[in-house]
């Protein structure tokens, strides 16, 4: 069971602080329940992510290129709906554009126009650029296997580094949530600390899980 002195911050945790473990944080004592409701809720509800399939054409790519890709759907994904990031990152796929290889060599006008609408999508494509550049140059084309080397890449955050190290690298350092789970918890009574962007619950009787949000 992890012991937490207190709520962590984003930095502890981007730079492993073993510092911050201290006493146990109880869980909510009805957990089980609301955690059986929502379930419930959420099986009763269809919503469009439920048709994506984001292993659609990405099985005959080559290990280094689908991790490359793996990396720029998370980049995406960044306050972007799910479809928007799927279809931007198939249009990257039909286009030949999922290596670093080719990201590089791309004109960024180019790649702009394939993702557009995915939030940001002008200086997201300036940072794939650059990505694609630095994985060349640094790692042989393939992405960087640390979370502390994932962090030094344009537009990578905590988040996108911790989903990376497991969609990419099958390592599970931190879960990576949306700010919605935070929100939640808070209607829920769970916690109560508006405005923080952690959120540290036990989900499991004898596991923490560190919810990350930004």
């Amino acid at each position: 069971m992890k012991m937490f002195l207190k709520h962590p911050e984003i930095k502890d945790f981007a730079k492993k602080n073993d510092h911050i473990y201290s006493q146990s944080i109880q869980s909510p004592g009805n957990w089980e329940r609301v955690i059986e409701g929502i379930h419930g809720m959420r099986s009763a509800e269809y919503v469009l992510v439920d048709s994506i399939n984001t292993d659609e054409g990405m099985n005959y790519l080559q290990t280094k290129e689908r991790k490359f890709a793996e990396l720029v759907g998370s980049l995406l994904s960044s306050q972007t709906k799910g479809h928007f990031t799927h279809e931007a990152t198939r249009r990257l796929l039909k286009n030949g554009l999922l290596s670093a290889e080719t990201m590089d060599k791309a004109d960024e006008a180019t790649i702009k126009s394939l993702i557009y609408p995915v939030g940001f999508y002008t200086r997201k494509a300036r940072q794939l650029k650059q990505v694609a550049k630095i994985c060349i140059y640094k790692y042989d084309g393939y992405i960087p296997s640390t979370l502390d080397n994932l962090l030094l890449l344009p537009g990578v955050g905590p988040k996108i580094a911790h989903l990376v190290m497991i969609i990419a690298w099958n390592k599970v350092e931190g879960i990576c949530v949306d700010i919605h789970v935070h929100r939640v918890s808070n209607w829920l009574g769970w916690v109560s600390q508006p405005g923080t962007k952690w959120v540290c619950l036990i989900l499991f009787k004898d596991e923490a899980s560190l919810l990350i949000s930004n």
